[in-house]
């Protein structure tokens, strides 16, 4: 859903820079949107990050777990 946001943006800084009638406030909207659509995939990602770390983790201790409960 975050990369349609940046597609979209990016559409929109082309159709406004090849219509060649594109003035520098709304070239600095979709500047604006752009940047707004890179953070929130930036947020995204982090957030991703962290619960991979967190699966790795609890992967970890069921193995550990496993591993233990071979050994009774």
């Amino acid at each position: 859903m975050h990369v349609s946001k940046i597609l979209l943006a990016g559409a929109a800084a082309s159709a406004l820079l090849l219509s060649g009638c594109a003035t520098t406030s709304q070239l600095e909207e979709v500047k604006g949107m752009a940047m707004k659509a890179q953070q929130t995939a930036d947020m995204a990602m982090q957030k991703a990050s962290a619960a991979d770390q967190c699966c790795k983790a609890n992967t970890e201790k069921l193995d550990r777990m496993f591993k233990k409960s071979m050994y009774k």
